[in-house]
C-alpha cells in the first residue's frame, strides 16, 4: 500500500510542479492547452503506470493505451474546432466583401 500513496504524493507534486512552472517566462506564451493537459495527465498516469506495472504490466499497459486514446481525442477535437473556426472565417470574410461590393456598387451606379 505505501507504494500507491508513494504515486499519489509524486502525482500531487508533480501536478503543483506544473501548475505553478512559469511556462510564460520560458515560452514567452501561456503554454498551449493541449500541450497542458498532455502534461497534466501523464503527471499522474506515470507515477501510477509505473506502480501498477511492478504489479500487472498488462493493465499497465492498458492505462497507456486509454492515456494515449484520450490525448489522441483532445487532440483530434482541437484540429476539428481549428477547421470550424476557420471555415466560419472564412464564411464571414466573404459576406463582407459581398457587403463592400454591393456598397461600391451603389456608389459607382
Amino acid at each position: 500500500m505505501s507504494g500507491v500513496w508513494m504515486a499519489c504524493i509524486i502525482a500531487a507534486l508533480a501536478e503543483g510542479f506544473l501548475h505553478y512552472f512559469p511556462w510564460r517566462l520560458l515560452l514567452g506564451k501561456s503554454l498551449p492547452r493541449p500541450v497542458a493537459y498532455g502534461l497534466g495527465v501523464l503527471a499522474f498516469a506515470v507515477p501510477y503506470g509505473v506502480w501498477l506495472w511492478q504489479r500487472d504490466p498488462v493493465a499497465a499497459m492498458a492505462l497507456a493505451a486509454v492515456v494515449a486514446a484520450a490525448g489522441a481525442a483532445v487532440v483530434g477535437l482541437y484540429a476539428l474546432d481549428w477547421v470550424l473556426d476557420a471555415a466560419r472565417a472564412r464564411k464571414e470574410a466573404e459576406a463582407r466583401e459581398q457587403v463592400i461590393r454591393a456598397a461600391v456598387l451603389d456608389e459607382q451606379a
